[in-house]
């Protein structure tokens, strides 16, 4: 009986691809973007000390002037670093490639996967860096511990701190998909939300309804990872988020006097599609290379605009 291989050539399915996905990013649901002209800049941080709700003496005697009131305005500096990746596309893998291998589009999202990741990490670290002091905790029981932890009062503990902090409700919280699922499967939250479910009502807790038991607008699941192996070894994932919940207010848009968490400050000139990431193709500068160069960029400054604005729940799980 003949072999296989002497009947039938190998070749790519076109209807089957194995990739790695890059989806589940929520640094640009965590920080409002901020399209700027310049790459450098200042901002004005309008009341920062809250004079506007200071209760003020504002009785006036009949034909005396009114009592003077005043807020404070200092400003900070954003500066748009710049990011960029390219990866070579030789003339004979572009000749060679199979469908469903389209090389512009592998490279480019590859690129640009391999630079959310990073952006990820650095707003988790502005995160953690700009959000302190009495706006950090951690819990003694965890959300997984199902007798002893409480989410609902850690959750509600961070929202007042916030309210009383900035003045404004917070609308969104981000978390890893793992603290999610323990999240929505703790009894508490479950009873509140579908009163425990049933078999005919399955308790399933989708993140709209987990948001709106907290009065937000969002919760953000983040489903990113970062391998940190050398090339060529075996991949050694970690979730970029980890155990640690953030909560905070952002604001619908850029604006003046309205204070954020955060704002991504993206330079215009080098921003376009793919979140705000400008892909070129260009042939190799070195002739004899016969490669096509693919380069995704992206000059942007994630910054911690108002640190009362957010609070940090830190390991979440056991």
């Amino acid at each position: 009986m003949p072999e296989v291989a002497s009947v039938h050539t190998m070749r790519a399915l076109t209807n089957l691809a194995v990739g790695y996905p890059t989806d589940g990013f929520i640094a640009s649901r965590l920080m409002a973007d901020v399209p700027v002209l310049k790459q450098s800049d200042d901002y004005f941080i309008f009341d920062a000390a809250r004079r506007a709700s200071a209760a003020k003496d504002d009785a006036r005697a009949p034909g005396a002037a009114a009592n003077l009131a005043d807020f404070d305005m200092t400003t900070g500096t954003y500066k748009c670093a710049g990011h960029a990746l390219r990866r070579l596309i030789p003339d004979e893998e572009r000749e060679n490639a199979d469908p469903p291998n389209q090389p512009d589009i592998d490279a480019v999202e590859f690129l640009v996967g391999s630079l959310l990741v990073n952006q990820e990490i650095d707003c988790k670290a502005k995160l953690d860096a700009g959000i302190t002091g009495g706006y950090t905790s951690d819990p003694t029981n965890e959300w997984d511990d199902y007798d002893n932890g409480d989410p609902y009062a850690d959750i509600n503990l961070a929202i007042n701190a916030i309210e009383d902090g900035c003045g404004y409700t917070p609308n969104v919280m981000g978390m890893d998909s793992k603290v999610f699922r323990a999240l929505v499967n703790h009894p508490d939250i479950l009873e509140r939300v579908l009163g425990g479910g049933s078999n005919e009502v399955p308790a399933q807790v989708l993140a709209r309804a987990l948001a709106a038991l907290f009065g937000l607008e969002e919760l953000a699941v983040a489903k990113s990872q970062n391998n940190t192996a050398v090339q060529g070894q075996d991949a050694s994932m970690s979730r970029i988020w980890g155990s640690d919940v953030y909560i905070g207010y952002r604001a619908p848009r850029a604006a003046l006097k309205v204070p954020s968490l955060g704002y991504r400050f993206i330079w215009r000139p080098f921003s376009g599609g793919n979140q705000g990431f400008m892909v070129s193709k260009s042939r190799a500068a070195e002739p004899s290379a016969k490669s096509d160069e693919i380069v995704a960029e992206k000059h942007y400054d994630q910054k911690v605009t108002c640190t009362t604005a957010g609070y940090r729940l830190q390991n979440r799980l056991t």
